[in-house]
């Protein structure tokens, strides 16, 4: 039986990564961000659980889980940033714990072994946009041509971002948050951006210690779940040069 989510758990600003790639690095930038807010923040990843950037030691459990994000509400936090898996998604997790917003970062035909088809692969991401509450915010790689399927399961009254890169390949329907272009270099990657709507006022080019296109993606990705969880634009960019 899947656990009712603790009547404490709506005070933390939870946003949620999932994808077949990506999600670690986004999941670290969003906290990064979100850091610029309020601390600690709250993160758990495939790598383990942290306060900000402290590792907390816990089990890798539910009870864990539920454990990191108790101490960061305790110790003054607002928020957490947390990877979310296919075979957690598919076990129910979105309901035992709620996000207020969703990132898709891409699919691939990975991890069939454990799901048996790509649909049931996607269905299983696709929970956590189906549990995103009205007035919160659905984050999407508008080029990846998963992202419309994702798009066509979220509740009304969820806000839907879109983001994209060329490297992945052309986009579909209309974008917030584009990489212009994207310069790879021996200290990190350099991305010429362009924002529409509430996300017009981003700074014109953002960078990131990690190099290559791909963080181009996540970098995109952090910083849209961070405005619309109510980072400034400005924070955020400077967040996100700073993170390891």
């Amino acid at each position: 039986m899947i656990p009712a989510p603790p009547d404490w758990s709506r005070e933390l600003h939870t946003v949620g990564i999932t994808g077949t790639n990506g999600k670690t690095s986004t999941t670290r930038w969003t906290a990064a961000c979100l850091a610029r807010v309020a601390r600690p923040v709250a993160q758990t990843t495939t790598l383990g659980s942290y306060l900000d950037d402290e590792p907390f030691v816990t089990s890798r459990d539910l009870q864990g889980f539920m454990s990191t994000m108790r101490a960061a509400l305790d110790r003054g936090g607002r928020f957490a940033a947390i990877e979310l898996t296919s075979e957690a998604l598919a076990r129910g997790f979105a309901r035992a714990w709620p996000c207020r917003v969703g990132v898709f970062t891409n699919l691939t035909h990975d991890h069939l072994d454990a799901h048996g088809s790509p649909e049931h692969y996607l269905a299983s991401k696709a929970q956590l946009f189906v549990s995103l509450p009205r007035g919160g915010a659905a984050v999407l790689n508008a080029s990846d041509e998963a992202s419309e399927l994702v798009a066509s399961v979220v509740p009304e009254g969820v806000r839907i971002v879109r983001y994209a890169v060329h490297s992945r390949g052309e986009s579909t329907g209309p974008v917030d948050l584009r990489a212009i272009s994207v310069e790879p270099t021996w200290d990190g990657t350099s991305i010429a951006l362009e924002g529409a709507g509430d996300l017009a006022g981003v700074p014109e080019r953002i960078r990131v210690r990690a190099i290559g296109d791909i963080y181009a993606e996540n970098a995109l990705a952090a910083l849209a779940a961070a405005i619309v969880s109510g980072v400034p634009a400005e924070a955020a960019a400077r967040a996100l040069a700073e993170a390891p």
